[in-house]
């Protein structure tokens, strides 16, 4: 088995998959605890090689995603557009960001 070739990906992106920044998870607990409801999105199957769990804390009073986090099990590219699709819905509205798609 060939090692991946790291020089396919930007360095921008190389950076966000060696040291992610929003990787974790939230519980109903931290939510409580933050006054935000919590909201939690899948896609894909561990069978499949790619599962992503996204979750949100989105304010109740105005609908804004206060902070966001995922865990994943799959290809390290897709560290990288978790790591940008989080950073893109921090700070907007539930509405608007629930339709951010891949294309984004």
């Amino acid at each position: 088995v060939a090692p991946f070739p790291w020089s396919r990906y930007s360095k921008k992106l190389a950076m966000r998959i060696m040291r992610p920044r929003w990787a974790g998870l939230f519980t109903e607990v931290d939510a409580a605890e933050r006054g935000m409801r919590l909201v939690i999105g899948r896609d894909g199957e561990m069978a499949s090689g790619n599962c992503l769990t996204i979750y949100w804390l989105v304010d109740p009073e105005d609908g804004v995603v206060a902070d966001a986090k995922y865990q994943l099990f799959g290809q390290s590219a897709l560290i990288g557009a978790a790591e940008a699709g989080c950073e893109l819905v921090v700070g907007k509205h539930y509405a608007r960001a629930h339709r951010i798609s891949a294309d984004a």
